[in-house]
Order: C-alpha cells, then structure tokens, then sequence
C-alpha cells in the first residue's frame, strides 16, 4: 500500500492510498465525510521514460470515472 499527501495554498488537502492496479497504478482518495469528492490519481503507460498521469473524479461512487485533467510526463533528454 502507498501513501500520498497533497496540499495546497489554497486549503485543499486530499489523503490517497493504493497502488498497482493492473499495468496502473492508483491512489484513490480517503473521503472525510459524505460531502468529500470521490478523487484518484491513475499513473499509466509507465515506460523508463515517460508516464501518463489521470487526475479523476467519479460521480457515482466510484463506479465510473472521468478525467479531470491528463498530463503526459517525459524524461528530458540531456
């Protein structure tokens, strides 16, 4: 089980654990009361070089999710 903390300057705090789901690796976010946001993080497409990074919302608990932003990481070629 990983861990990860994410804070923000402008209050946000969300706590997520998990990790290797099939060929991803997710963090889901522990909610704090029943108003908190069902969030993940996804890392995909993890190459020695490179990585996708889904940061998701679900709406329904959790059984679907959507992608509130992608970001396609590469390592820099020196």
């Amino acid at each position: 089980l990983w861990r990860q903390t994410w804070v923000d300057n402008q209050g946000g705090y969300f706590a997520l654990a998990g990790g290797r789901e099939g060929d991803s690796f997710v963090l889901t976010n522990t909610r704090l009361s029943e108003q908190s946001p069902y969030l993940r993080m996804v890392f995909e497409d993890i190459t020695a070089s490179s990585l996708t990074w889904r940061w998701q919302r679900s709406s329904d608990a959790g059984a679907t999710w959507s992608d509130s932003w992608v970001i396609r990481y590469t390592r820099r070629v020196p």
